[in-house]
């Protein structure tokens, strides 16, 4: 006779195989790039925006002024040589 604690067992191990397939469908889809904001990506991508295209947002929006702008301009092209 089948005790009821082997009941309620014997369907979380049939649930294991689907649980392992699912996670191999997930983890192929991120290798491949088809699931959205995952897979490789390219070396700008993962940096986010660029030092400058930052440093031109924050002069846009006022929050340094032109002389410091200029200054880390400068020394963001320094850096980059």
């Amino acid at each position: 006779m089948v005790s009821p604690g082997e009941l309620l067992i014997a369907p979380a191990f049939a649930a294991i195989p689907i649980i392992l397939l699912a996670l191999l469908i997930v983890a192929l889809l991120r290798l491949s790039g088809i699931m959205p904001g995952s897979g490789p990506r390219g070396a700008g991508d993962a940096r986010g925006p660029a030092p400058l295209e930052t440093l031109e947002q924050r002069y846009a929006r006022g929050e340094i002024d032109t002389a410091d702008f200029e200054e880390r301009r400068a020394r963001l092209a320094r850096d980059e040589r």
